[in-house]
């Protein structure tokens, strides 16, 4: 299972969104690498990443979010969350075509995992944190 701060993370982010249905499958007593969107393997990234720069023996972390609402019938509103954060394995955030509004949480540059950020075509006031 993942981590209670992975946990915790994803829960804020599915509470912070308004999301019309599309994170209803997100229930706490589920495993949360089988909740739409988030990606907990590596060949399931895109484009892929290699998991032999990871040092952990199993793969229960989350490694990548995926919300693109030009192909989801449902799209995210809200803010993103500083919680986020403490995804500290996830390379990949994808979350264009949105409706997200706010500025950028420069906690977000702190990422060290992560390697894609794409926030195209949102609502956000601030520039990408590095």
């Amino acid at each position: 299972p993942l981590s209670a701060v992975e946990l915790n993370a994803l829960i804020d982010f599915r509470d912070a969104f308004n999301a019309h249905g599309s994170l209803d499958t997100w229930i706490d007593s589920t495993q949360p690498c089988t909740w739409t969107g988030v990606l907990c393997d590596c060949e399931a990234l895109s484009p892929p990443i290699s998991c032999d720069n990871y040092d952990y023996s199993d793969l229960n972390h989350v490694l990548g979010l995926k919300f693109n609402g030009y192909l989801a019938r449902s799209q995210l509103e809200g803010a993103i969350p500083t919680t986020l954060t403490a995804l500290n394995f996830c390379s990949h955030i994808q979350f264009n075509h949105n409706h997200i509004s706010g500025s950028i949480p420069s906690q977000l540059g702190q990422m060290t995992q992560l390697q894609i950020l794409d926030l195209s075509h949102n609502s956000l006031i601030s520039s990408i944190p590095c």
